[in-house]
């Protein structure tokens, strides 16, 4: 009874072996796609004309004032008109800049996280969302009507940095769980082994 014991929780090992490398493959070829559709998103934006790009965050903004208009009727954004207007037309491309960088950074993040878990995956992670702000920038000094700006690569970098951010706490959350989960396994196969023994 011992060795049959013994032989079913290797294979049983084996199998689950198995079928974690299979989740853990596939989870790397969404990540990477994820990653790079997203850089594909990114650098498609800044390859837009300084029209095409104003129409777009312009539709964002009427978005937004027809979202306040609802909410909060007399509420300055739903107002907005000359200068006001611009100002909210600002501060919407800057918004949008930080949460797609963060957006970016978090999913870069996990997807090295798939493939490595040691620090220099972090540090990749901060170097891939501070080259790929400037790339992107750059981009724009070739495309009519845009130009760089250094204060967008500076929102850029924040947001993805404030992706990895959460990504990381996500993945310590994550983790801590599995350890908790493989200690308790642990100890319920150890009193198994023992009760059988």
């Amino acid at each position: 009874d011992r060795y049959i014991f013994l032989a079913y929780n290797r294979n049983m090992r084996l199998r689950n072996v198995t079928i974690r490398r299979a989740w853990q493959w596939l989870l790397r070829i969404v990540l990477s796609a994820a990653c790079i559709a997203m850089l594909a998103f990114i650098f498609s934006n800044s390859l837009k004309t300084g029209e095409q790009s104003s129409q777009q965050s312009s539709t964002v903004v009427k978005v937004v004032q027809d979202v306040a208009s609802v909410v909060a009727p007399n509420s300055a954004v739903a107002k907005a008109t000359g200068e006001a207007y611009e100002r909210l037309h600002t501060w919407v491309r800057m918004v949008a800049h930080f949460f797609e960088f963060a957006f970016f950074g978090g999913l870069l993040l996990w997807c090295i996280a798939s493939y490595t878990w040691r620090e220099a995956g972090l540090w990749c992670a901060l170097g891939g969302v501070c080259l790929v702000p400037m790339i992107d920038e750059s981009l724009q000094y070739f495309v009519a009507g845009r130009g760089a700006e250094f204060f967008d690569v500076c929102t850029d970098v924040a947001g993805g940095i404030c992706g990895i951010l959460f990504a990381l706490v996500v993945l310590l959350f994550i983790v801590g769980a599995q350890d908790k989960r493989q200690s308790k396994r642990r100890r319920k196969q150890e009193a198994l082994s023992a009760r059988n023994a």
